[in-house]
């Protein structure tokens, strides 16, 4: 989810463009919360994953943070 948020950023669209109404099993209002309040679903997984940076998930964060990705591929 983390990943999909990110590309929705680089690419300018609007967060509705992925967490649609009446999506996730209803819980669309919910993941909008929390996006809107900073809560990042698998962002943790980005950045264990060398993918992008975050305060509290990596030690000593550049300038390139979430949203913004260091690669959108896994190696």
């Amino acid at each position: 989810m983390a990943w999909a948020y990110a590309a929705i950023v680089e690419l300018a669209l609007p967060l509705d463009a992925l967490i649609h109404e009446g999506g996730y099993n209803g819980r669309s209002q919910a993941l909008m919360q929390m996006y809107s309040f900073g809560i990042y679903p698998g962002l943790a997984g980005l950045c264990k994953s060398g993918m992008t940076m975050a305060p509290g998930f990596t030690e000593n964060c550049g300038p390139i943070q979430y949203p913004r990705m260091l690669r959108w591929l896994r190696s």
